[in-house]
């Protein structure tokens, strides 16, 4: 087996040889967003479920560039999760573990926890917050994509900072958290 060295002479290790094309690498380059998964769980809390739609529709950008389909319409996607939540959850299975990842997940079941704990928001107050851990579904999920971006682009680093938006997003949420909480606190009294 002949193997060619960088240009530092350095031997690549094997696992770290793409199948892919330059084209497809630039893609996961683009999209390479391996995000801890107490990030994940705060900005999706913190959002009151809001950065759950971002992810699905970055989710749903990188497979349609990435497998080149110009049908899927992400941000439709994303805001009708429940119909189209399976394929993505699927899609993202089906990547990590052609990159040698050895666990599996139901789809389907994922995404009817996900649609249960989401819809306990009519729940009267204060039971409604549990569906705050309506996150807790798509766990599986950001393990199989980090898993995948992990592998098909050994060179990225992981998203342990925030950025400027997701700064934003955790001091909007902390205070809207706050008053939420001390709404709650204070029940239904008369001014």
């Amino acid at each position: 087996m002949e193997v060619n060295l960088p240009a530092d002479g350095v031997p690549v290790p094997p696992e770290s040889f793409s199948y892919y094309t330059q084209e497809k690498e630039d893609i996961i380059e683009e999209y390479y967003h391996v995000q801890p998964v107490w990030k994940f769980a705060l900005l999706c809390v913190l959002t009151f479920g809001i950065y759950e739609i971002y992810w699905f529709y970055q989710n749903w950008n990188f497979i349609k560039e990435f497998e080149e389909r110009e049908e899927i319409m992400p941000f439709w996607r994303s805001i009708f999760i429940v119909f189209f939540g399976q394929h993505l959850f699927s899609r993202v299975l089906v990547r990590a573990q052609e990159q040698g990842y050895q666990e599996s997940y139901s789809s389907g079941g994922l995404l009817f926890a996900f649609f249960i704990l989401t819809l306990l928001s009519r729940l009267p107050d204060p039971l409604w917050l549990i569906s705050l851990f309506s996150f807790l579904p798509l766990i599986p999920v950001l393990n199989a994509r980090n898993y995948f971006f992990r592998k098909a682009c050994p060179t990225g680093t992981e998203s342990t900072t925030f950025t400027g938006g997701e700064v934003a997003c955790v001091v909007l949420g902390t205070i809207f958290f706050g008053l939420v909480v001390i709404g709650l606190a204070m029940g239904d009294q008369p001014y």
